[in-house]
């Protein structure tokens, strides 16, 4: 059960960051997520309480970075290649 909360959460972070007009259907093909389930997901989860999320209402917290545009980062937290697996590991294990 926790790996799928952490696969839900993954793909939603995935899906909204690269979220408008014409990328929504690429990004969903791509990470097969619902970004509405992502949106409750991240809601139910409390990650809008320290993150500034695009597209999830009550997400404008300062706290932690925004995730706004993750997709296309080269890094995560600035050491880790922006890789699934590494996601993944970061949510499970922040540093």
């Amino acid at each position: 059960m926790k790996y799928r909360v952490i696969k839900c959460v993954i793909v939603a972070v995935l899906a909204f960051s690269a979220c408008n007009d014409q990328t929504t259907k690429p990004s969903r093909l791509l990470t097969n997520g619902d970004p509405d389930r992502g949106k409750t997901a991240l809601t139910n989860y409390g990650c809008v309480a320290c993150h500034t999320i695009p597209g999830v209402r009550g997400s404008n917290s300062l706290t932690a970075p925004p995730l706004i545009g993750i997709s296309q980062r080269s890094y995560l937290a600035g050491m880790l290649e922006n890789t699934p697996d590494n996601l993944r590991s970061w949510i499970q294990h922040p540093r």
